[in-house]
């Protein structure tokens, strides 16, 4: 209901067809082997590449008034 009144979206009605939407499972963290289990299922699953460290000295990118 609050997300329907922040985004004007009912999440609870379908895109396509505009019939009901039913809530199977909620999945929270930690359970990250899980999402990916369903989303290779799903053949939607994007393994990241490992990111390299930033660039630069970081130390003075802060600039005081």
């Amino acid at each position: 209901m609050l997300i329907q009144r922040v985004y004007e979206f009912d999440m609870l009605i379908c895109p396509r067809c505009s019939g009901q939407i039913k809530i199977v499972a909620f999945i929270e963290p930690p359970q990250g082997d899980v999402i990916e289990k369903i989303l290779r299922h799903g053949g939607l699953w994007c393994a990241a590449a490992p990111r390299a460290p930033p660039g630069g000295d970081l130390r003075n990118t802060f600039v005081t008034p």
